[in-house]
């Protein structure tokens, strides 16, 4: 009976309907502006079909949320578009003019849309595809408010490394003194460091950025984390940020590890750096050691010189010959060489035998019946026998 259950799903996969697309054709996708009362705009849009046939298409304003409603002072130069054929570009316009006054403060966010009005497939799992365009307007608070980031930028050892505060004032009134107070936690949790940034005001609806320096002489590398507290007129906020001090050091962090014997093989290396900088011209040598630890000069290669971006992970690779290599495990030492500076790194690989290739030939009929379209087939007849017999079942017990 499960395996009826499983087959029905199967089959009825088989009959989803597919989904057409529509997109939208515009110089101002998203557009996002503080509350200006009367304010007028007029935005130009296409959407372009591509459902495979001709049909109708709707145009329609619609809130994002509903804690205000803004679509009565939108209006669209139409609404409904009849017999439109695949591939067409369909222009309107949308014109915006916004009230005296909005009670509500915050972001409110107006969509315009253009929708098929037929749903394919039909049923529970009709769809129809659309696209829309949005607009953010911005109503101040009527009273101090503030939305803002802080960020720690990541530096090397001995080096300063930047914080800042991005802070937006959507409140009415003017702040007249802004500042961040940044205090900086070392990976044992412990407080080491307080700092702070340049004062500003900020006047409603702008945006500051208020800036500063950690400096890190003295610091080893590592992870660390800074509190990030602003305080703007009699108000203040706090927030957290991680960031990285580096030292000029590649981790080698994995390679491959098995290889067949009396071959050429790719041998990936998988390395980490902890730099906050860009590392030029990295390359490892990689050199197999006998029992009595001894270079087999014969089996030593080195790989391609690659670059390395700040804190990033890469592959680099060479070429590893086994010809003549007796099979069992060998201890490895890989070099790695950057800007002056090694990392060497002692490991293990292993040299295997070849698989054994596989002589027999499958029947043709197994080999038809492993395609996909066979299985579905071999599914459906299934499924009706199993319908068949339990049909026969019921019969016989009345």
């Amino acid at each position: 009976m499960k395996i009826s259950k499983v087959l029905i799903v199967l089959v009825f996969c088989l009959f989803l309907p597919s989904a057409y697309s529509i997109g939208l054709s515009t110089t101002l996708l998203r557009d996002k502006f503080f509350f200006e009362p009367g304010l007028e705009k007029e935005y130009s849009h296409s959407f372009v079909t591509n459902s495979g046939f001709t049909e109708d298409y709707e145009l329609y304003v619609r809130m994002q949320s509903e804690a205000v409603n803004l679509t009565e002072y939108v209006t669209l130069d139409k609404y409904y578009v009849k017999d439109v054929p695949t591939g067409t570009a369909v222009p309107f316009t949308v014109y915006l003019k916004l009230p005296e006054k909005i009670d509500v403060p915050g972001y409110h966010e107006i969509r315009v849309g253009a929708r098929e009005t037929q749903s394919l497939g039909g049923g529970q799992f009709g769809v129809k595809t659309g696209a829309e365009a949005t607009i953010t307007i911005i109503v101040l608070y009527p009273t101090e408010y503030v939305e803002w980031g802080f960020s720690v930028g990541n530096c090397n050892v001995n080096e300063s490394c930047n914080f800042q505060f991005n802070v937006i004032n959507l409140g009415e009134p003017t702040i007249k003194k802004a500042f961040g107070k940044v205090e900086v936690y070392n990976p044992e949790n412990r407080l080491i460091k307080t700092v702070f940034s340049d004062e500003k005001s900020i006047e409603p609806s702008k945006t500051e950025i208020l800036q500063g320096k950690i400096d890190t002489t003295g610091m080893n590398a590592g992870s660390y984390r800074a509190t990030g507290t602003l305080y703007f007129d009699d108000n203040k906020t706090q927030k957290e940020s991680g960031f990285l001090i580096g030292k000029l050091f590649v981790d080698i962090l994995d390679h491959k590890k098995v290889f067949i014997a009396n071959a050429t093989e790719k041998m990936d290396i998988t390395l980490l750096s902890g730099w906050n900088k860009k590392i030029e011209n990295i390359y490892a040598d990689v050199e197999v050691l006998n029992k009595d630890n001894i270079i087999m000069d014969k089996y030593t290669f080195r790989t391609v010189s690659e670059s390395l971006e700040p804190w990033a992970s890469k592959n680099i690779y060479g070429y590893f010959t086994t010809l003549g290599l007796e099979q069992g495990n060998y201890t490895i030492r890989i070099t790695l060489n950057y800007e002056g500076a090694t990392t060497v790194k002692y490991s293990t690989i292993q040299v295997v035998p070849p698989e054994k290739p596989l002589v027999e030939e499958k029947p043709f009929l197994v080999k038809y019946l492993m395609n996909t379209t066979s299985l579905l087939i071999l599914g459906v007849l299934l499924l009706f026998a199993n319908i068949l017999w339990m049909v026969a079942r019921n019969k016989k017990k009345k």
